[in-house]
């Protein structure tokens, strides 16, 4: 049989998309993300030597329009409005190009939050507890059939900021002396619009890694998509907005911005909060249906099937804990 060529349009309009395209597909998103940091970047250089901070709120409310503007091409979600009248934060995709970063390999994709008070200049930019590996991309645009590299953005988007609120959990109780017994990874899988994610909760920082891409043109497994149903019935009502103030407000309220009065921390407490519902709505979802995350192997042994069963349960009691959310 000869084989169809790279890119080749199937019957029904769907395109073919062989591991090699997926590959260079992957890259060109990484290339993508990383030009629009790099110009993000450099706009931000000509606006501090050419423009003062704005005097006004409403000069202040221009601002963040215009940056919102220049962040379009990375953004993961669209921000509302200004936080407390004065933050702008923006969550962006980051491609770590340069492999510099000994936490990712060359070329996987992170998220990093953009923060700027716009009435005073002063900014900064966090790296969040989410790795994103390659593979998963790549096989992203095989599953769906796309050579769109928007289209995988938007399949992935949400998930991964899922991914991060989960991230922000596991940073949590990773500072309790019970989370010092989490030894072992978890696996766990995130709904998404065409399918789902599959990956695995980490015993150090990123402390999320997603892997793969199950779905689109290639059903799931019917225990997995029983799984995807579940999870996407637990969590509808987190719209992408919803989980954008989530996670800006969290890491808005660990930064501790001055000026902002006790609106910051108000918004840092209802934001973990939102967090750690997130994440007991997870595990109870991942305790009930948990056989089918495992191997075939690993299936078919009653005990390993019980140990993690029990590992879920007891990371969803810790996480519980009202110290915690304190």
């Amino acid at each position: 049989m000869q084989a169809r060529g790279i890119g080749q349009v199937s019957g029904g309009g769907v395109v073919s998309v062989n591991e090699a395209l997926a590959r260079g597909l992957r890259h060109r998103i990484v290339s993508d993300i990383a030009a629009a940091e790099r110009a993000s970047a450099q706009l931000m250089r000509v606006a501090a030597r050419t423009c003062s901070t704005p005097a006004t709120r409403k000069g202040a409310r221009r601002f963040f329009k215009e940056q919102t503007r220049i962040y379009s091409r990375l953004l993961l979600a669209q921000p509302e409005d200004l936080i407390a009248g004065r933050l702008g934060v923006w969550l962006c995709w980051h491609a770590c190009e340069d492999g510099a970063d000994a936490r990712y390999e060359r070329d996987e994709i992170g998220v990093v939050l953009h923060v700027i008070d716009l009435l005073s200049g002063a900014g900064r930019t966090l790296a969040l507890p989410l790795r994103l590996r390659a593979h998963l991309f790549e096989r992203t645009f095989q599953r769906l059939g796309t050579t769109e590299p928007s289209e995988v953005l938007v399949e992935l988007g949400h998930a991964a900021l899922w991914g991060v609120a989960l991230g922000i959990v596991l940073s949590c109780v990773k500072t309790m002396p019970e989370g010092k017994t989490l030894t072992a990874q978890l696996p766990f899988l995130l709904p998404t619009p065409s399918g789902a994610v599959l990956g695995d909760t980490l015993t150090e920082w990123p402390y999320v890694c997603v892997n793969t891409y199950v779905g689109g043109r290639r059903p799931l497994t019917p225990a997995k998509e029983r799984l995807r149903l579940a999870m996407q019935a637990e969590m509808e009502h987190l719209s992408l907005q919803a989980l954008e103030r989530m996670v800006s407000g969290y890491f808005v309220g660990l930064l501790g911005t001055q000026g902002s009065g006790g609106r910051i921390d108000a918004l840092f407490r209802r934001s973990i909060e939102a967090c750690f519902t997130l994440m007991r709505q997870v595990s109870s979802v991942l305790q009930q249906h948990s056989h089918s995350l495992l191997a075939k192997a690993a299936r078919e042994d009653a005990i390993q099937r019980n140990e993690l069963m029990w590992r879920w349960a007891n990371l969803q009691h810790r996480v519980q804990c009202e110290e915690v959310v304190a």
